[in-house]
């Protein structure tokens, strides 16, 4: 008898991704192009595993050496070292001055999370897979360890996560779904569920029932049932999903996938944010039509938690963006699959180790050429030979009576030596024009370039040779910024919540999902349209010093101009490496009587929040007495039509009294109607009169 899909489901009722779906993107994942094994071999390629089984088998039967220069891992290095040198941090931006404050509170809880977290390395060991493999991954979430940092940022192996192929965009934002499977042991896993505890002993146990297992399965002899029936019908064979070995693990499968679903949007200009009708700021915005409703096609995305075929939850996620951010290369145009540099460099480093190979062979390797009778038998033979032949000191017993004196020759040909080092050296300079790095940029100078101009101009080519990888790149780090900001915000959405900004003299509260006195939401974080954008800031190396040549050049053009120098000069402190470089900047700009920029800056940011603030209670004041005004409208309204139905009522009772005279006249009028008998009889009285 075949089970329904249903029957074998614990969690099909209560909604989500059911088992038949994970069943059908498992075997949809099974339908990709074939470009995992070449990832691989890049990746070995890197570390150094770079020996094929034939080139060693090669080198047992002819006796070559096995030499190996690994070239690749220098020249990918020297491009992984770009991205630590001009990294660029997020800056939270808002796009109205009334929503400063938030965007104030939200970067620096982003810079701190950016620290805490270790953000950087997880996206530097995703760049490094990138241009290794072609694909890296970042995964943002929340950290389940309560005494850890909440939220939670790494880097994650291409072979651990697997997506809908049929994606086209570069950051995969148009697939419907993606899978993470990982092994993990059935302790950890219990701890991190204890929820489901007494469900993985049952479904993950084999060998014999135990007394606390038969007493479960007395309890719940359901449940035990409609497990074994889960397990023994998943698709996948159980070595796919348990590993019942001593370290007993289980595989889980993290979901992520689109549920799509009709949503109304509040459109306001090119913003828009999901409408809630209970926001009196989204009301108050569609009355006096400053926006718009529109009602449309949209998604949620939601995360499905599977331990092998049990699933454990299914819960919406915040955002509209995957939490596993994609770091791609390249793809490729036919099958978008994935790949790197090092995918061009294989060829050329191979070349190059079997010609280097080859050319250590030949520096020590001979040509013999001998008679049948020039070796005399009583002392050595030709094995003899060919063994001694590799020695310096070799020793060789000629037979006397040779019948050629030349009958032993040894050669050696430098001419096949000189053209290997040739072909060698050129596969040597395709390592680094393959991928279109040129030398300088890992610090020789092998192109003859004389002046720093010239140099410039090459590591500038280089850099632009990435330009598509560092578009990628760039994209995704921004991804990354704003996933981890919507996890952020979900923590920042309690009303009259209190958050300290700003460090020193310049610390001060901000209050989040406040009300004014009109009751309209203040610094709501729902309604903040703020964005992460990425930008230079003075704490990357490349920045400050770019900072300092210009600092430099200006108050050289400058010359003793006093006023430049008290502006220029405590500018030029605060961009060095001193270590109280702020103290000595502040003392220079108060004995020039040249104001703080911090200060200044602080006096227009209040100004300009003061001006949208006023601004914005004008607007929302207008909207309230629009508001009255509709309300007395309305209930002069309500009013009239009560007057009209008053009228309405008398004039049913009216009308009803009519009709209940009417009717009371006329059963009168009946009533005193003669019989038919009486008619006859009055009829028979008057003719007799008349007789």
């Amino acid at each position: 008898m075949i089970e329904s899909s249903d029957s074998r489901d614990m969690a099909a009722r209560s909604g989500g991704m059911s088992l038949a779906d994970l069943e059908r993107k498992l075997a949809d994942m099974e339908n990709e192009p074939v470009w995992r094994p070449s990832s691989n071999k890049c990746a070995d390629y890197y570390d150094h595993k770079q020996s094929s089984q034939e080139r060693i088998q090669r080198a047992q039967e002819t006796g070559e050496p096995m030499s190996t220069i690994n070239l690749i891992q220098r020249t990918i290095n020297g491009a992984l070292g770009q991205e630590a040198k001009t990294r660029l941090n997020w800056k939270v931006s808002p796009d109205s001055d009334a929503f400063s404050d938030v965007a104030a509170v939200f970067g620096e809880k982003l810079t701190e999370a950016q620290r805490e977290a270790k953000t950087d390395m997880a996206i530097s060991e995703a760049y490094s897979s990138m241009l290794r493999t072609g694909i890296g991954w970042v995964s943002v979430d929340r950290n389940p360890d309560p005494l850890a940092y909440p939220y939670r940022v790494h880097a994650v192996h291409r072979n651990e996560v697997w997506w809908d192929w049929r994606s086209k965009l570069s950051d995969l934002s148009d697939a419907q779904w993606m899978i993470r499977q990982r092994w993990a042991d059935l302790e950890e896993v219990q701890v991190l569920f204890p929820k489901y505890r007494h469900l993985l002993d049952m479904g993950t146990h084999s060998g014999p029932i135990t007394d606390a297992m038969a007493q479960s399965i007395l309890t719940s002899q359901g449940d035990f049932e409609s497990i074994h029936l889960t397990r023994r019908t998943f698709s996948r064979t159980e070595e796919e999903w348990l590993d019942n070995s001593v370290r007993k693990r289980i595989r889980l499968y993290a979901v992520y996938y689109k549920a799509h679903k009709e949503a109304i949007a509040l459109v306001m200009g090119t913003k828009r944010v999901p409408f809630n009708k209970r926001n009196p700021y989204h009301v108050a915005l569609v009355m006096r039509g400053a926006a718009k409703l529109m009602r449309g096609p949209s998604y949620e995305m939601r995360r499905a938690m599977f331990c092998g075929p049990f699933r454990l939850y299914d819960e919406a996620l915040p955002g509209r963006h995957f939490p596993l951010i994609p770091f791609i290369c390249y793809r490729a145009d036919d099958d978008f699959s994935p790949y790197g540099l090092v995918h061009g460099m294989i060829e050329p480093q191979d070349e190059f180790n079997e010609r280097r190979s080859r050319l250590l062979w030949l520096l020590k390797a001979k040509q013999v050429f001998v008679d049948n009778d020039a070796l005399d038998s009583k002392f050595n033979n030709f094995l003899d030979l060919a063994r001694e032949v590799m020695r310096p000191d070799a020793l060789f017993v000629l037979n006397a009576n040779r019948r050629n004196p030349n009958g032993l020759r040894v050669e050696m040909n430098p001419q096949l030596g000189a053209e290997q080092a040739t072909v060698m050296e050129d596969a040597k300079n395709l390592i680094q024009d393959v991928p279109g790095l040129f030398s300088p940029q890992f610090g020789s100078n092998k192109v003859g370039a004389e002046s720093g101009v010239a140099l410039n101009t090459l590591t500038d080519m280089s850099t632009a040779s990435l330009g598509e990888t560092s578009d990628n790149y760039r994209t995704s780090r921004q991804l990354v910024g704003d996933a981890l900001m919507c996890e952020i915000s979900q923590d920042h959405k309690e009303p009259e919540m209190v958050v300290m900004v700003g460090t020193g003299r310049k610390r001060r509260p901000i209050t989040l999902n406040s009300k004014d006195e009109a009751g309209l939401p203040v610094n709501s974080v729902d309604d903040a349209p703020i964005k992460v954008a990425l930008g230079d800031v003075p704490s990357t190396p490349s920045f400050r010093a770019q900072q300092q040549v210009f600092l430099s050049e200006a108050i050289r053009a400058a010359g003793n101009n006093p006023a430049a120098q008290a502006v220029l000069l405590p500018a030029l402190f605060e961009s060095s490496d001193l270590e109280h470089r702020e103290v000595y900047a502040k003392w220079m700009r108060q004995q020039a009587g040249v104001p703080d920029p911090d200060d200044m800056a602080n006096e227009d940011m209040e100004a300009q929040r003061e001006q949208a603030k006023q601004a914005e209670q004008a607007v929302m004041a207008e909207a309230n007495k629009r508001a009255t005004a509709a309300d007395i409208a309305l209930k002069e309204a309500k009013a009239i039509r009560e007057q009209a139905e008053a009228a309405l009522t008398k004039a049913r009772e009216a009308l009803t009294q009519i009709q209940t005279i009417k009717t009371a006249a006329e059963a009168e009028a009946i009533a005193n109607e003669p019989t038919e008998d009486e008619q006859i009889d009055r009829v028979f009285a008057e003719a007799d009169q008349a007789a």
